[in-house]
């Protein structure tokens, strides 16, 4: 069934320019991303959130759910009154003039943890969703810079840094500025290894290396600062590794108990895909990991597929589960249990 034509699309309605002004006439902004965030959505949040006070708007990143181990050492001198978590500070109330930008999703699942907050009469007015992947719910945020071709929301969130600080390039943006944007090009890229690198990625690196930002030091913090939980974590993911399809298809499984177990938290999973992958057989990856929401067991799906002539569209399967993200990789949260969830998904690949 075709959408009510009245219904707002999933694209771009405004420019970088005329949204940097939009919150630049607030006296308060409130950034925010989605749940468990990555380093896209941290670097984008904290960036956007810098520029803004610089220009002496009271702005905040508020994050949801577990954060990475790194979050404090990604802050550095904002501090943490310029980012507060949902857990520590509920959801503010919002006086009238105050404004919200969402960045690095607009996926209804994943922002769950604001939708009070978002779903207020006339907030859609007042908020801003500024995203690369290929679908969310545009009904949001009235105004949007969608662009799924771009490889990490960190580069959208830099050219908008850019005009709220009135600058020429990325080359101008204060360290602290050019850091957390940085810090989300290189992870969502792979550090420069997926196929989403283009030309345009690695000239804003260049530009963002150029401010004498630690390129060094992040890649340490973020990638050379495993805990022994994850690694006991990995072993078990590991122990569950199967291969269908004459070695294309890899899917790894773990339940809660493998969590408790291994003294390892949610977010410790990240990197896991990125190894499996490594087998020249494997086209898509996958992860389904089971966890707690609302009392409730639901199992987490984690696609992941390289690019050539077999590629596998993984938004597209993850769409068929209620989820998406991007062709390359994406998501989804099903009901069941981790065995039926597991058949449905060999079924969907196969």
């Amino acid at each position: 069934m075709n959408a009510p034509a009245s219904a707002p699309a999933w694209s771009t309605n405004t420019t970088p320019a005329e949204l940097a002004a939009w919150l630049l006439g607030a006296p308060r902004v409130l950034a925010i991303t989605h749940a468990k965030p990555d380093g896209d959505a941290i670097g984008s949040t904290m960036s956007v959130v810098r520029a803004l006070r610089l220009r002496g708007v009271d702005a905040h990143a508020l994050y949801a759910g577990i954060l990475p181990h790194w979050t404090e050492r990604a802050a550095g001198a904002s501090g943490p009154e310029s980012w507060l978590t949902i857990e520590k500070r509920g959801l503010p109330e919002l006086g009238a003039n105050e404004r919200v930008v969402v960045l690095d999703t607009g996926s209804r699942s994943q922002l769950e943890p604001y939708l009070p907050l978002l779903e207020r009469d006339a907030m859609p007015a007042r908020t801003a969703i500024v995203d690369h992947h290929q679908s969310g719910a545009p009904e949001l945020g009235e105004r949007r810079i969608i662009e799924p071709r771009i490889a990490a929301a960190c580069a959208l969130a830099c050219d908008l840094c850019v005009r709220i600080l009135g600058l020429g390039s990325a080359r101008e943006l204060p360290t602290e500025i050019a850091e957390p944007l940085y810090l989300g090009l290189a992870t969502d890229t792979g550090w420069f290894r997926h196929a989403n690198v283009t030309p345009d990625v690695m000239r804003l690196a260049a530009d963002l290396m150029s401010t004498g930002i630690r390129h060094a030091e992040l890649f340490q913090d973020i990638e050379q600062t495993d805990s022994e939980g994850r690694m006991r974590l990995l072993a078990r993911a590991l122990a569950t590794l199967v291969f269908l399809r004459d070695g294309q298809i890899a899917i790894m499984s773990l339940r809660m108990d493998d969590f408790r177990e291994s003294k390892a938290h949610a977010g410790e999973t990240g990197g896991f895909l990125d190894l499996v992958k490594s087998v020249e057989s494997v086209r898509v990856a996958a992860l389904l990991t089971e966890v707690e929401e609302n009392h409730a067991k639901v199992v987490k799906i984690s696609l992941r597929s390289k690019s050539g002539n077999k590629f596998v569209d993984v938004n597209e399967i993850a769409k068929r589960f209620g989820g998406g993200g991007h062709t390359q990789a994406a998501g989804a949260r099903v009901q069941g249990s981790l065995e039926d969830v597991r058949a449905k998904l060999i079924g969907a690949l196969t």
